[in-house]
C-alpha cells in the first residue's frame, strides 16, 4: 500500500522548517501535536488576508490558497487530545478541507447543528471513528 504523502503547505519564512517536517510523511494521526508561534500575519498556507472570530482564541484564517483554523496557546491545550492529533502540521492549524472537523467537535457550541452533523461526517470518513472525550467543566 503507497503511502499518502500531504501537499507541501507555500513556503514562507516561518514554516520552511514545517516544510521540512512534513515532507515524505503519511497523512496519519498525529499524538505529538505542539504549540508553535508563527509571525503575526502568516499561518502554514503563507500570509493570512482575511480572519473570521468564531470564539475567544477560535480564528478562521485565509490566505490566497488555502486557509482553515488558528487556536489560540489556551484552545489548543485544552483541546481533547483525540482530536488535537488530527492537524497535519502538528501544530495549532487545522485546515479547510478536513481537519476543521476537530474544532467544530471540540467546541460544538461555536457552530450550528449542522454544522456539527458535518464535523461528525467528515471526521468518520477521513481519521475513522468519532472519539469519544470528555470535555473540561
Amino acid at each position: 500500500m503507497s503511502e499518502h504523502v500531504p501537499p507541501a503547505p507555500i513556503l514562507t519564512p516561518w514554516n520552511g522548517a514545517l516544510l521540512d517536517r512534513i515532507r515524505n510523511r503519511p497523512a496519519e494521526l498525529r499524538p505529538d501535536a505542539v504549540f508553535e508561534d508563527c509571525p503575526e500575519g502568516y499561518c502554514p498556507w503563507g500570509e493570512i488576508q482575511s480572519r473570521k472570530a468564531f470564539g475567544p482564541g477560535v480564528d478562521f484564517v485565509e490566505t490566497a490558497s488555502h486557509g482553515g483554523f488558528r487556536l489560540s496557546r489556551d484552545r489548543f491545550d485544552s483541546m481533547p487530545p483525540e482530536l488535537r492529533r488530527v492537524s497535519f502540521t502538528r501544530n495549532q492549524f487545522y485546515e479547510e478541507d478536513s481537519a476543521w472537523s476537530a474544532v467544530a467537535l471540540a467546541w460544538p457550541e461555536l457552530f450550528t447543528d449542522a454544522t456539527v452533523r458535518a464535523a461528525r461526517v467528515t471526521f468518520r470518513q477521513v481519521y475513522g471513528p468519532v472519539p469519544e472525550f470528555r470535555r473540561p467543566a
